[in-house]
């Protein structure tokens, strides 16, 4: 075995500034908690990654490990990012009671969750697809009083009650391949909490009837699949970021909507966009190569610098 002292810090432990499409909220927290760190077990052996996050007083961790079990070694983290193509068992998470966020990208799930190890769990992502994805989702259903910011992909529902129910807090809810979802249900949990919400390939999904009960909901997204209308969303005077690329067939019922700043669209199948031009609040669009430019003189978010405020405004808006 390679003397510890002889590898270098850079081989698979490092700072990182890589956000890896987690959320702005979530970096905000791991940053005021000390920055990101990364690891691989590919390149740097167990004991190395443990002292250094010891020696540094890591608090937020990114790895990529074949294995986790030497994670139970490190019981102040508070982030944890498990990113790797491999299938980890995920059964020596359940030790870091202080967890805050918690994402897992693996390449399946291998072992359980227990979100009720870690009361102050706040962001949670992970994919619910596969016998392990099975085997997890009483636990997940279980719910947690505390998470702020849900991401579920390859989730098995047909309606979200259950999980507006187990999740009360949800202020961000983010669903990607969500086949089987058919309708939204019963939102009422969240009528007060949920800000943000968004759908990616929810192809069977046709009403949005359930965010009309939203009274808080600022952010609404759509990639993909059919909508039949945007009806319930008229009402919605909180509304300020919409992002519609899936099917629908008119702006109609949003014409002289007060609130919505930014919106991203396909065209509609009326090709009708002049409701655009009575949105009074509206500050940036996006969509140009479907819609084009619709209002002379607005900016386009596509083309403008990553780092405007306008594009930063937007992607925090929509990515919670």
């Amino acid at each position: 075995m390679k003397d510890l002292a002889s590898i270098p810090m850079s081989r698979g432990v490092q700072r990182t500034d890589d956000s890896a499409g987690l959320p702005a909220s979530l970096l905000d927290a791991i940053s005021a908690a000390g920055g990101l760190w990364s690891a691989g077990d590919y390149y740097a052996p167990a004991e190395l990654i443990v002292r250094t996050a010891q020696d540094n007083g890591v608090r937020a961790l990114r790895i990529d490990a074949r294995d986790l079990s030497w994670i139970t070694a490190l019981p102040d983290l508070e982030f944890l990012h498990v990113r790797t193509d491999g299938r980890p068992s995920l059964d020596p998470i359940q030790h870091l009671l202080r967890l805050r966020g918690l994402t897992i990208e693996t390449g399946a799930l291998r072992g359980m969750l227990d979100l009720a190890a870690h009361p102050d769990l706040e962001w949670l992502k992970l994919k619910l697809s596969g016998k392990g994805g099975a085997a997890n989702l009483p636990g997940v259903m279980a719910g947690h009083p505390m998470i702020r910011h849900l991401q579920l992909s390859e989730v098995p529902f047909t309606e979200l009650s259950g999980v507006a129910a187990a999740f009360p807090s949800v202020r961000f809810l983010g669903l990607f391949g969500a086949d089987r979802l058919a309708r939204l249900g019963d939102l009422g949990p969240w009528r007060d909490t949920l800000a943000g919400f968004s759908a990616t390939f929810a192809m069977r999904l046709r009403s949005l009837e359930g965010l009309d009960r939203l009274d808080r909901i600022e952010s609404v997204g759509l990639e993909f699949g059919t909508i039949d209308g945007l009806g319930p969303l008229a009402g919605r005077e909180s509304l300020r970021y919409l992002q519609v690329t899936a099917a629908y067939p008119t702006l109609g019922p949003l014409t002289g909507h007060r609130g919505i700043r930014m919106a991203t669209l396909a065209m509609p199948a009326d090709g009708d966009l002049a409701p655009l031009r009575t949105w009074p609040s509206l500050a940036a669009m996006g969509g140009s190569q479907w819609i084009g430019h619709p209002i002379e003189g607005l900016p386009m978010l596509e083309e403008l610098a990553r780092d405007d405020d306008l594009r930063v405004e937007w992607r925090r808006a929509v990515h919670g």
